[in-house]
């Protein structure tokens, strides 16, 4: 079977030395990595985030990627190139990505240019819409010109963040065929909430699987996790390597079912 995993996190740059993070360290990505390279017949192709765990075997592929945006040019590059069996996207992408950067000082003086008051009643002049459209120019002209390292003396740097696309619904429309497996991370909830949460999401982004998992039970090797699949099935898991043996099985026995139509 050819495998795609995506595991880590991505980063995006504020400047050259500084960036946003998560903390996913790509421990259950390299775990399904080493379950599925067990069969040396298996090709994993392995994108991961800078510092995530990288397996070290002969048929693990590693490719290193910074950024959302670096992430969706390599699945694309992948996915119109090469035939896989099953894309495992178990990667922490980045919700946001930055727009642009400004000091304290120059947003307030432009937001007070751009909004009118009258003494009488203390109220807006303009709607929210024609304010927002106003300050979308001032933005980029007061955005931070020193692209290299932004200085360190403002007291206050304002950071302006904008929404990465979901790359996850990407997938299938470059390849219909692949079996796809969405990861889903929750704090503190319900395990009825997170089967919800799952079966939402198999339909939101066309995928055949989604492993709900909850951060408060993840410690260590430790690690419960809910595979949720499009046929209403459920399977339980406690640990890292129990998830990767569960979707390794899940993919190995859906792929020979597919094969025997």
């Amino acid at each position: 079977m050819n495998i795609l995993i995506t595991a880590g996190g991505t980063k995006e740059k504020i400047d050259d030395v500084r960036y946003i993070a998560n903390h996913s360290t790509g421990k259950l990505g390299a775990a399904m990595a080493e379950a599925f390279a067990k069969d040396a017949e298996n090709s994993i192709v392995y994108l991961h985030g800078t510092g995530a765990i990288v397996p070290r075997r002969p048929n693990v592929f590693p490719i290193e990627i910074f950024s959302t945006e670096d992430l969706k040019n390599q699945l694309e590059n992948q996915l119109n190139n090469k035939q896989f069996t099953a894309v495992i996207h178990s990667m922490a992408v980045s919700d946001y990505t930055v727009s642009n950067t400004f000091s304290e000082s120059d947003f307030l003086s432009a937001f007070s240019e751009k909004i009118p008051i009258t003494q009488e009643t203390s109220q807006l002049l303009w709607t929210k819409d024609e304010l927002l459209a106003a300050l979308e120019k001032q933005f980029e002209a007061m955005a931070v010109q020193e692209k290299n390292k932004i200085s360190s003396n403002f007291d206050h740097l304002l950071i302006r963040l904008e929404k990465n696309p979901k790359i996850i619904q990407k997938i299938k429309l470059l390849q219909p065929e692949t079996i796809l497996v969405g990861f889903k991370l929750l704090v503190d909830t319900s395990e009825t909430n997170l089967v919800s949460v799952a079966r939402n999401l198999l339909e939101k982004n066309n995928c055949d699987y989604v492993l709900a998992n909850d951060l408060t039970t993840i410690k260590g090797d430790k690690h419960h996790g809910i595979l949720v699949g499009s046929d209403q099935s459920t399977q339980i898991a406690e640990t890292k390597q129990e998830i990767a043996e569960i979707i390794v099985n899940t993919i190995k026995d859906k792929s020979k079912t597919r094969e025997n139509k």
